[in-house]
């Protein structure tokens, strides 16, 4: 028997994720013609009227029957005749005023209406401002009493069937404007009481929901909820329960909805909920759960809605959970889960929204999820996958793909940018830093591997390894990264080896770093060819051979930098033509004869450094006014003087 819901729109959030209860707003006629109608065929006797009488509006809830609720005034409606039950008339208690005649009027009086208003009365007692947030008291009608709605005349005893206080919104039947809404926020403080004497006694024997959420109450999710075997809908969302999830809410085979979100809950989620098999929503989210996702979930098979956000849950995500055809909403965000995103749930057809960010998921997306195509929201950010992209997902209307900094499966990939990084990684000491830490030799996009930027298209543009203890030699490879603009590999102590000549193939590159190392051999005159460089600095090496004469070809050079290496000949009268030059250092190298005359045309240079050599002659007039110089080093005079 599905539960005769008590309100008519009813808006909550659960752990985080709007939760509409009332899938469409029917028209007041259209409604109350359907709401009589199946009156009709389940009450023996005239329907309710759907006006004052009625304890709570009625529940927009498209699948469920219309529901027959208590009328406030017993004398609208043909009195019922008592049916015999089994539950024994329990021990009222002394401050109970149950057995007032008020309370549970004389006309509908039954044993088990008088089990649930004992029970009432015992959680009311577990509400610390209960006097305050409300009606339940001795001068009050069961029927009237805040939250509660039962079953009426014709389908047997009337028996509490909802306790209904948590925090909603309902439309108001009741006044000459049928849709206007009215905001329900108990805010009730205590814990929740269920004392074993009441529930042995038959209280709650029929309740169908039970809806505390959007208080304040606090303690424990009571064990004995368990034995209220008729539940299908338990909803303790949003207040501050602590503890664990009872293992024993798994026995709750009738249940439908079970919503804990936003609490303060601890441990794992217990396997048992597993054996639910007519649960449609699971949220759990916002609260400190830990541990494993239970495969068994994966035998909900009539599940909705699967919302484990914001939790501490750690390990993989469970292939089984690909079992759940029906479900609609899957929300693991902000948890610690690690390894692969399982193939399986590429098999869940009705999926809309799939949210995996902030967790620690590696490895390749699978391909199986661009078969989910009615996903309309898909959050993948901030975890760890390595590979391209499902081409079929850049359909999802709302989704984060761009934070991955990865490509399309169908997108070229660079390849040859991949294997010059590679080969610098071999060649440089296997640097266990870049592997571990840094994602080098891993399938994440290069734009991920520590030290590289990436353009656009995935090629590689920025390469800065500054400091990174590299331990080997350039690799020519790294000629092969045609889209390069910055190469810094300053300060590694044991770089060695000869800069290759490949390296004047990076027509791209504006920054060229490779100061403090341990590298020998010549300039190699390709490096003339860099059209495009601005900044160039071999500081501190031990390079040998004379100075390319191309190097008057680089136009937009603004910094030479080429001290304290074992360079000898004489300066080429070709830096002459280096018209953007304005820091020029040569010093404290082996070169010879005079400073090319040329070299006064350098009208833009601020900076020059010649001494620590065996330079001779006299210094061209043209270099007379650089403010930054060190000729007084040089032991000579300018050629005018």
């Amino acid at each position: 028997m599905k539960f005769p819901s008590l309100s008519s729109f009813r808006l909550s959030c659960t752990s985080g994720v709007m939760r509409v209860l009332a899938p469409a707003v029917l028209a007041v006629g259209a409604m109350a013609a359907l709401v009589l109608t199946v009156a009709n065929t389940q009450a023996a006797g005239p329907p309710p009227d759907l006006g004052s009488d009625f304890n709570l509006p009625f529940l927009l809830e498209q699948g469920r029957p219309a529901p027959v609720f208590t009328p406030r005034n017993p004398q609208a409606q043909p009195t019922p005749t008592p049916v015999a039950e089994a539950t024994p008339e329990p021990a009222l208690n002394a401050e109970s005023p149950c057995g007032n005649g008020v309370v549970v009027p004389e006309d509908i009086s039954n044993p088990g209406l008088l089990a649930d208003c004992e029970l009432l009365w015992a959680m009311r007692q577990g509400f610390s401002n209960a006097d305050e947030k409300l009606n339940w008291n001795a001068d009050t009608s069961i029927l009237e009493w805040d939250g509660i709605s039962g079953r009426s005349a014709g389908a047997g005893p009337w028996r509490v069937l909802a306790v209904d206080l948590g925090k909603a919104t309902y439309i108001d039947f009741h006044d000459q404007h049928p849709w206007d809404f009215l905001d329900v926020d108990y805010q009730l403080e205590g814990s929740i009481s269920l004392p074993a004497d009441q529930i042995s006694a038959g209280g709650f024997s029929q309740l169908l929901k039970l809806d505390l959420s959007g208080n304040k109450l606090t303690g424990p999710i009571p064990t004995r909820l368990a034995r209220l075997d008729t539940l299908e809908h338990l909803d303790l969302a949003d207040n501050g329960l602590s503890g664990e999830v009872p293992t024993v809410l798994g026995d709750l085979s009738d249940l439908v909805e079970l919503s804990l979100g936003t609490n303060r809950l601890t441990g794992a989620i217990p396997r048992s909920l597993g054996s639910l098999g007519n649960l449609e929503v699971l949220a759990l989210g916002n609260n400190h759960l830990s541990g494993a996702i239970p495969s068994q979930l994966g035998n909900l098979s009539n599940l909705e809605q699967l919302e484990l956000a914001g939790n501490r849950l750690t390990g993989a995500i469970p292939a089984s959970l690909g079992n759940l055809s029906n479900l609609k909403t899957l929300n693991f965000m902000h948890n610690r889960l690690t390894g692969a995103i399982p193939a399986p749930l590429g098999n869940l057809s009705n999926l809309k929204t799939l949210n995996l960010m902030h967790n620690r998921l590696t490895g390749a997306i699978p391909a199986s999820l661009g078969n989910l195509s009615n996903l309309t929201l898909l959050w993948l950010g901030h975890n760890r996958f390595s590979g391209c992209i499902p081409d079929a997902l850049g359909n999802v209307p709302t989704n984060d793909l761009d934070s991955l900094d990865s490509h399309f499966c169908s997108e070229p990939v660079p390849s040859e940018d991949r294997a010059a990084l590679v080969a610098l990684y071999n060649s440089t000491g296997k640097n266990e830093y870049l592997a571990q830490v840094g994602d080098w030799l891993t399938n994440r996009p290069l734009g991920e591997w520590y030290g590289v930027a990436t353009d656009d298209e995935g090629r590689v543009t920025y390469l800065d390894l500054g400091g990174a203890e590299l331990n080997g030699t350039i690799p020519a490879a790294l000629g092969n990264l045609s889209k390069l603009e910055h190469l810094d590999l300053n300060t590694n102590g044991t770089l060695t080896g000869s800069i290759p000549a490949s390296l004047g193939n990076l027509s791209n590159l504006e920054y060229l770093d490779l100061s403090y190392n341990e590298l020998t051999g010549p300039l190699p005159p390709s490096l003339g060819n860099l059209s495009k460089l601005e900044f160039w600095r071999l500081t501190s090496n031990k390079l040998t051979g004379p100075i390319p004469s191309s190097l008057g070809n680089l136009s937009k050079l603004e910094r030479l930098e080429l001290p304290v290496n074992r360079l000898t000949g004489s300066i080429p009268a070709s830096l002459g033509n280096l018209s953007s030059l304005k820091v020029l250092l040569l010093d404290s190298n082996e070169l010879t004869g005079t400073i090319p005359a040329a070299m006064g045309k350098l009208d833009n240079l601020e900076t020059i450094r010649l001494s620590q050599n065996s330079l001779s002659g006299c210094i061209p007039d043209g270099l007379r006014d650089v403010p930054d110089n060190d000729y007084k080093f040089l032991w000579t005079h300018f050629c005018g003087e």
